[in-house]
């Protein structure tokens, strides 16, 4: 668009199994995988306020899940060359208190979020104002449509042992 590209993450995170069943939970619940058009109403889930949805989830899981993204995931060095990124994850980890005190379902919508910027999925209209609300669309990559030429795009293995090119800006 314009001037600009925005770029995807395509370091796709790896999770714990334990993390995953929480996860599923949260997309479930939230209506994440529904096929397009069938919207899941959530708001079912406000009555709960500041409690365990009984029979599918607790509280625990989901403070678990956050300290789980916030000290191990963004901290891997695949998310370390992305600045803006970065910033985001810092952002969103040093409100762990306002994030404790948000309602179940407020939550879960953070981590739907939280994840989604550190997937292999477009960050646009990414939101954290649940929690601060002067973060709107956070955890985009924006970079010059005009690379210069020779310029590479890579992407390094999570191991960091191997990277491979995926696009070098032609010299014409």
């Amino acid at each position: 668009s314009g001037s600009t590209v925005i770029c995807i993450n395509f370091s796709e995170p790896h999770i714990s199994a334990q993390y995953r069943k929480t996860i599923k939970k949260i997309s479930k619940l939230l209506g994440l995988n529904s096929q397009a058009g069938q919207k899941t109403d959530t708001k079912v889930y406000e009555k709960y306020g500041n409690e365990d949805i009984p029979g599918k989830i607790t509280r625990q899981e989901i403070l678990d899940l956050f300290d789980y993204i916030t000290k191990d995931i963004y901290c891997r060095p695949e998310f370390e060359g992305l600045p803006s990124l970065k910033s985001t994850i810092l952002k969103v980890k040093s409100y762990n208190r306002e994030f404790q005190q948000l309602s179940t379902l407020n939550q879960m919508t953070c981590l739907a979020a939280m994840l989604k910027i550190i997937s292999c999925k477009s960050a646009q209209r990414t939101s954290f104002e649940m929690i601060d609300s002067k973060t709107k669309n956070v955890g985009i990559i924006l970079t010059s449509k005009n690379l210069s030429k020779g310029t590479k795009i890579m992407q390094t293995s999570v191991t960091e042992l191997t990277e491979r090119v995926l696009f070098t800006v032609p010299e014409d």
